[in-house]
């Protein structure tokens, strides 16, 4: 069997959102839910965080301590070699990658994609090389060997600190492939990730009004909620996404 590990990279040091890991909702950290709703995916063998070296991220290891989740420590620059050693030291062979700005991931999502997966021959898998889930929904699912050769063949900083941009630019040395969401879940401008204040506005709203009555609410219900709520969508509608500009037009569309 493969160990299929769940890689959170998070630190408190944000430009944008300074602390949004340790922001609380519902009396929890927004990290604490994100790991509540990964351990519901039954595909995924274990839970590591890679946070950084730096004092101020000794936070997110004692909340990783306490919470019973493994914890490694890297640079805070180097993303990519960060994840890469967090996965070799706990011999990991299918990375889930998850950042610490994704609260909502969906489980049910990430064991479906999992199984997609596990029964090709990838070396990665998302959902959002051609974006149709809302962005915040997002899985990234790659072999361990794909992570080494990014590992070895990326120099540039931006391949660096953006652990799957190699991939993601150069498809043709990679097998690649992408889920696509069902017309019922196709909401790509519908933005569900924590990069600022007004998404913790967006995500913490969605939290007080399914989490208390189902803990194991769905990407299904979430949309239902914003559709009731469509005045929710115009918290965050302004926030830019470094991410996008990041990888590019030529990645992925809308």
């Amino acid at each position: 069997m493969k160990r299929v590990n769940a890689i959170i990279e998070a630190r408190m040091g944000s430009s944008r959102l300074p602390g949004k890991t340790m922001m609380e909702i519902l009396g929890k950290p927004s990290i604490e839910l994100l790991m509540e709703r990964l351990r519901r995916a039954r595909r995924i063998t274990d839970i590591v965080m890679a946070t950084t070296v730096n004092a101020e991220d000794d936070v997110i290891a004692a909340f990783c301590l306490d919470y019973g989740v493994k914890c490694f420590r890297g640079s805070s620059e180097d993303v990519l070699a960060r994840v890469y050693h967090a996965a070799r030291e706990h011999r990991t062979d299918v990375i889930v990658e998850v950042t610490g700005d994704c609260p909502l991931l969906d489980p049910w999502l990430i064991d479906a994609c999992i199984d997609v997966f596990l029964k090709a021959d990838y070396d990665y898998l998302s959902n959002f090389i051609e974006q149709s889930y809302p962005p915040g929904i997002d899985v990234q699912i790659f072999a361990f060997a794909a992570l080494e050769r990014m590992h070895r063949a990326a120099k540039e900083a931006k391949f660096r600190e953006h652990v799957t941009l190699y991939i993601l630019k150069n498809p043709e040395l990679f097998k690649m492939h992408n889920v696509y969401a069902p017309p019922e879940l196709h909401y790509p401008d519908w933005h569900l990730e924590l990069d600022e204040y007004a998404d913790y506005e967006l995500i913490k709203a969605i939290y007080e009004h399914l989490y208390p009555k189902n803990p194991a609410f769905t990407t299904m219900d979430i949309i239902g909620l914003l559709k009731e709520h469509p005045e929710w969508l115009e918290l965050n509608r302004q926030v830019k996404r470094t991410w996008e500009q990041a990888r590019g037009e030529d990645v992925g569309s809308k």
